[in-house]
């Protein structure tokens, strides 16, 4: 499945939790990846490349289309999908990277935007696989679900990391297809259910809470896949580490005194006892 293990920072401000993922942890991770790893990373790059443009379909020229096999490929491309969404009594604001558009923006703001996932996956050939590719898809299926994104493409390659077949998966259904699949193939329970991850997700949430709120200073989140087991501990005694830059404070700063009610001698009214 890959390495699952994550660090991440929070701070505590007016009321809020903010939460990021602790950049320098994921800089050294990746450092670490040997050659097979960098190879398997620049095939799904790849099929990033080969499969989007950079302007709709009807927009594109013939030789866009078509040379897209020829194009250097790159990971810089994305758009940012920002969700306000909630678990149990705990409200969200999640900003994530999305790889591509199913057709194009909407005009109106107000309208969804059908946001796609693109992966890579290695074809099943065997049952131990299949299982292992559905453990894969737990994972997709979270991403996807968290950030509204309503469908994953999946290619499914060789061992050579050539592209093999693609399937398309509406995110929302994953793990009832999951489910269903097993039932039908007499495999017995699947590997993971939505419902226990969202529950999951609402235990952690509420537990966090009570351990960072009204806290001052950064906190550490960090998540072993060995261990199994999240850990959160205090790192900085004072200040925000980047987590909220100089730039937002200020803004907060210039939110509050704006919403601060104006008093009479500022409002040009004057009152006296009896009333008006």
């Amino acid at each position: 499945m890959g390495n699952s293990s994550f660090e991440m920072n929070a701070v505590f401000h007016e009321g809020t939790i903010y939460i990021e993922e602790n950049n320098l942890y994921k800089q050294a991770t990746r450092g670490f990846q040997d050659e097979r790893g960098a190879r398997m990373s620049f095939w799904g790059y790849k099929f990033e490349t080969l499969s989007t443009l950079s302007r709709p379909w009807g927009e594109a020229t013939r030789e866009e289309i078509e040379g897209r096999r020829n194009e250097i490929v790159s990971n810089k491309a994305q758009y940012c999908s920002i969700v306000q969404t909630g678990f149990g009594d705990n409200g969200l604001i999640i900003a994530g990277e999305v790889d591509a558009i199913w057709d194009c923006r909407p005009m109106n703001p107000a309208n969804p935007i059908h946001y796609v996932e693109l992966k890579t996956s290695r074809q099943i050939t065997s049952t131990n696989q299949q299982i292992n590719f559905e453990k894969k898809l737990q994972r997709f299926w979270a991403q996807s679900f968290l950030l509204g994104v309503p469908k994953i493409i999946i290619g499914l390659r060789d061992d050579y990391g050539t592209l093999k077949n693609i399937e398309i998966k509406e995110t929302q259904g994953i793990p009832v297809d999951i489910r269903k699949a097993h039932v039908a193939q007499g495999l017995g329970p699947p590997p993971w259910n939505g419902n226990v991850a969202i529950n999951f997700t609402t235990a952690f949430l509420e537990w966090l809470k009570g351990i960072l709120a009204g806290k001052e200073g950064v906190w550490r989140i960090k998540y072993q896949q060995r261990g199994g087991q999240i850990e959160v501990f205090q790192v900085e005694e004072s200040g925000y580490a980047g987590v909220l830059t100089d730039r937002f404070l200020a803004w907060r700063s210039e939110l509050k005194i704006k919403s601060r009610p104006a008093s009479s001698h500022e409002s040009g009214l004057e009152t006296s006892e009896g009333g008006v």
